[in-house]
């Protein structure tokens, strides 16, 4: 199998199964089919994952819950848009995040957009307190599901 074709195969999986993933080349503009495709919002994250106490908290309060893992595998298009420092992303995905964040004027980690299919935010919706029970609830008030 083509290493693209593979890719696009894992990718799409991996949005199907609503797992965050980092952002490769071409990420977003798939994250908008899907959210186009499935009429999902785009759960986007900008995050510091292996610097920031607050990405890392948040992951292990919220994301990597099995509550919240099954709510977005129905209701959100999932994409980690990662801005790490221990490690260096090649560089055309380096260039796509910091154009994300850019057109987004993201400035502090973590930050959670949702978009709609176009792209366009519906809301920002960082986490405040009340673990991930009240974060999926606030979620269904955004998003009506």
């Amino acid at each position: 199998m083509g290493g693209v074709v593979k890719n696009k195969i894992i990718l799409n999986l991996i949005l199907l199964a609503g797992i965050c993933l980092t952002a490769t080349a071409g990420v977003f503009e798939e994250a908008i089919r899907s959210s186009t495709e499935r009429n999902l919002p785009i759960f986007a994250y900008f995050s510091a994952s292996d610097w920031s106490v607050e990405c890392m908290r948040f992951d292990s309060i919220v994301l990597q819950k099995p509550e919240f893992k099954t709510y977005a595998s129905s209701n959100l298009i999932m994409l980690q848009i990662d801005y790490p420092r221990k490690q260096s992303l090649p560089e055309e995905i380096q260039k796509q995040n910091d154009e994300l964040r850019k057109k987004y004027g993201i400035s502090s980690y973590p930050t959670v957009l949702l978009l709609n299919s176009k792209g366009g935010v519906i809301a920002t919706k960082n986490y405040d307190k009340g673990g991930v029970t009240a974060y999926i609830e606030e979620l269904k008030k955004i998003i009506g599901k």
